[in-house]
């Protein structure tokens, strides 16, 4: 069975903005705006009972990393960008692909990238990659302020969501880096 896959945007941002944002790729079901992860994983478990796939930028990665709590069907996430704001813990036991781009922030939000790459590379197969720009985009008009997606790194993540997707999880990512 294929799995479903969900996208999460981050800040104070739509799932139609993360559509836009990401280029609105074909391996993406359904993209669902912010909300209380308990309603996400409600929502989540209402349109599919079979395995998902989970991707989040910022805040919404901290959002997966709570959902990973509280859904057991998960199968595999990518995580772009995302802290763990008030997750001490993650889990289920599925790759994951983190995320970074190459423009270093604050102090402060490296530390809590770090702390929560820690956290899923302790637990989970996680897989790295390097995007380019900031966290968000910050130029007004075209195009529009929003997440700083890479779309360049759009065909290894497909690659990355069909393989876990597709049940055939026989080696699945274990680039520990």
């Amino acid at each position: 069975m294929k799995a479903t896959v969900f996208a999460i945007p981050g800040g104070h941002l739509s799932g139609r903005d993360l559509r836009r944002d990401m280029g609105d790729p074909d391996w993406v079901d359904h993209y669902l705006d912010r909300a209380h992860p308990w309603d996400l994983a409600v929502k989540i478990e209402s349109i599919t009972d079979g395995p998902i796939v989970l991707i989040g930028y910022s805040v919404g990665g901290s959002l997966i990393g709570h959902m990973s709590l509280l859904l057991g069907n998960i199968v595999g996430v990518v995580v772009y960008e995302s802290p763990l704001i008030g997750v001490e813990r993650v889990g289920g036991d599925f790759p994951v692909l983190w995320i970074e781009n190459d423009y270093k922030s604050t102090w402060r939000r490296e530390a809590e990238s770090l702390e929560a790459f820690l956290k899923w590379f302790e637990s989970h197969s996680t897989e790295v990659m390097v995007g380019e720009g900031r966290h968000v985009r910050l130029r007004f008009g075209w195009p529009p302020f929003g997440h700083a997606w890479d779309v360049r790194l759009n065909t290894r993540i497909a690659g990355f969501v069909r393989e876990v997707g597709s049940g055939h999880t026989n080696s699945p990512p274990t680039d520990r880096k």
